[in-house]
């Protein structure tokens, strides 16, 4: 702390000394000052102005609005995709490009078109193993090359080793 600050409190604490009732004195001091701050005065209670019958069917009428408004859906996406999708299949079947079609068919081109989907899923996880283990067969012939370097193999012989590593990825697939 600086020295200024120290000199003003000293002074102000002159000025404003700190005062304290006697022991025995110590209720009388607080009714003393209770009545020169003044006692403080209670809030009023709050009053309704209607009656509380009414504030609850207003709240009943305002929840159910609200739960009305949660509830109402609107088209999702899938719907209105299904409705578009729709719309166009009846155009050109009105046009004659394609034939109308009945609901069994759609649901038999739906699960065509499923197993189809679930195929070709099929064939892109099998893709990323072809990947995986094309990988670790070029890593194989690395190190081998490596190791094979040093032993002054031939670029034939490597290739023949390539081909047995290739050979028995296949036989234990």
């Amino acid at each position: 702390m600086s020295a200024d600050f120290l000199t003003w409190l000293t002074a102000w604490l002159r000025r404003h000394p700190v005062q304290s009732p006697p022991r025995d004195q110590g209720a009388s001091y607080t009714t003393e000052v209770m009545a020169r701050v003044g006692a403080p005065v209670p809030a009023p209670a709050f009053r309704w102005a209607v009656r509380p019958r009414t504030l609850w069917a207003l709240a009943t009428v305002t929840a159910c609005g609200m739960a009305l408004m949660v509830v109402q859906r609107t088209p999702s996406a899938a719907a209105r995709m299904a409705a578009d999708v729709q719309r166009t299949v009846d155009v050109l079947a009105a046009v004659g490009e394609i034939d109308p079609l009945s609901g069994a068919e759609l649901e038999q081109d739906a699960v065509l078109m499923d197993q189809i989907m679930l195929a070709e899923a099929q064939d892109e996880a099998e893709d990323d193993l072809w990947i995986e283990d094309t990988l670790d067969l070029l890593n194989q012939v690395e190190e081998d090359a490596v190791a094979g370097s040093e032993s002054s193999e031939s670029v034939d012989e490597l290739l023949h080793e390539l081909e047995l590593l290739d050979e028995h990825d296949i036989a234990s697939s």
